[in-house]
């Protein structure tokens, strides 16, 4: 018997008796699909940082395990120490089809030719290329013939990384603990590799269902392997043409205009996105109050709370289907506006594609959580307060 997520939640913010939380410390030790719900949430996946503020350091036989919180975000640093206290890495995921967990549909997973690409010692391998909506997501390989691992070598933010045409967008590196395997080390192998993921937010308008040249630039890569770091620059360019008409053709998009009010806030619901790689619905809501985080190479970040009370959504047809959309992007911004947008999202392998796909109209229940916290054995997000159900035609 696995503990939900929401309960890890109430875990991480100090809101459960002693005895309960040392009751799911026991079970920590003895669970890893636990660890991994424990982790993602202490990393801020699918919550906000600034909920979590208490964490609990404790020892998983071997496997010590830190929590950490900066002002920004929460990493959680998790590995597993041998007995000469060398970090080893799980074996090197090569396909953004693992990384999305793609039940169906492994098409929409473009491998690419394009030939690697070394400066300063660090060979890249741009390999494959995904089209969801307006995200295009990138995996590169990154080897620099010594043991490297997603902590000694980040790329991060590259400014105009992601040119379409005559217009250029920003790329953005995903953070390692959203993927299971991102690295590996070992001794025997000189070349220790891992793969980075790279995404960029594409105006739709370039995605077109045919063929799109793109090209990607890679300015510089960062590298801790020693301190205090060293910055190598590049540049890494790879230009392609990628098919869009497989993500149109998989994709469903759905306009909506609905309103709802929960706890005071209110919500509008404003677009349903549906494809074999996950559900999606846009949110939007009116705020008055922004709070200024930092400053990271230059750029301001401000931190507002878009998501309020609001925990998701359960979309449901007249045949019994259901898909729980509770997931949800982190919402830093560069810029303060007073519409605050958020995106919640379904599992891969919950994201009822093959009911939706042809769904005329769905129920849509909000649910948010309240002082009362989670009531009954419901699954889910369903264990909190619904608000009063949208009754949707997707025709």
């Amino acid at each position: 018997m696995h503990i939900e997520a929401y309960e890890w939640a109430l875990y991480l913010s100090g809101q459960l008796s002693e005895r309960r939380m040392s009751e799911m410390e026991a079970h920590l030790k003895e669970c890893d699909v636990c660890l991994e719900t424990y982790a993602a949430l202490a990393a801020g996946e699918g919550a906000k940082p600034a909920r979590f503020r208490f964490l609990r350091p404790f020892t998983r036989g071997r496997r010590p395990v830190f929590g950490a919180i900066a002002a920004v975000c929460v990493v959680l640093l998790i590995f597993l120490s041998t007995p000469t206290g060398k970090i080893v890495w799980a074996e090197l995921t090569q396909s953004l089809r693992e990384w999305f967990a793609i039940q169906s549909h492994p098409e929409l997973v473009e491998t690419l030719d394009v030939p690697a690409v070394s400066h300063h010692g660090v060979e890249m391998k741009l390999e494959e290329v995904l089209i969801e909506d307006n995200r295009v997501y990138f995996s590169v390989f990154v080897s620099a013939g010594k043991e490297i691992t997603n902590f000694t070598h980040q790329i991060g933010i590259v400014q105009d990384g992601l040119t379409i045409g005559n217009q250029s967008f920003a790329l953005n590196q995903e953070w390692w603990y959203q993927s299971q395997h991102l690295g590996y080390s070992d001794e025997s192998d000189p070349k220790s590799r891992i793969m980075i993921i790279l995404r960029a937010d594409v105006a739709k308008e370039f995605l077109t269902d045919g063929e799109i040249p793109m090209k990607l630039q890679i300015d510089s890569i960062s590298d801790y392997s020693d301190s205090p770091g060293t910055h190598l620059n590049g540049p890494w360019v790879f230009e392609f043409t990628v098919n869009g008409k497989k993500a149109k053709d998989l994709t469903r998009t759905v306009a909506i205009d609905r309103t709802f009010t929960g706890d005071r806030r209110t919500y509008t619901a404003v677009e349903m996105l549906f494809s074999p790689i996950r559900s999606r619905i846009r949110v939007q809501r009116f705020l008055k109050v922004e709070q200024f985080v930092g400053e990271i190479y230059g750029h301001k970040f401000w931190s507002s709370d878009s998501q309020g009370n609001l925990l998701g959504f359960v979309l449901q047809d007249g045949h019994g289907n259901r898909a729980e959309i509770s997931r949800r992007d982190i919402d830093y911004t560069s810029e303060i506006e007073e519409l605050q947008e958020c995106v919640f999202y379904s599992d891969s392998e919950n994201n009822g594609w093959e009911w939706l796909k042809d769904a005329e109209s769905v129920t849509l229940t909000p649910y948010i959580v309240t002082l009362a916290g989670p009531q009954g054995n419901a699954p889910g997000i369903e264990r909190f307060h619904a608000l009063e159900p949208i009754n949707v035609s997707l025709k």
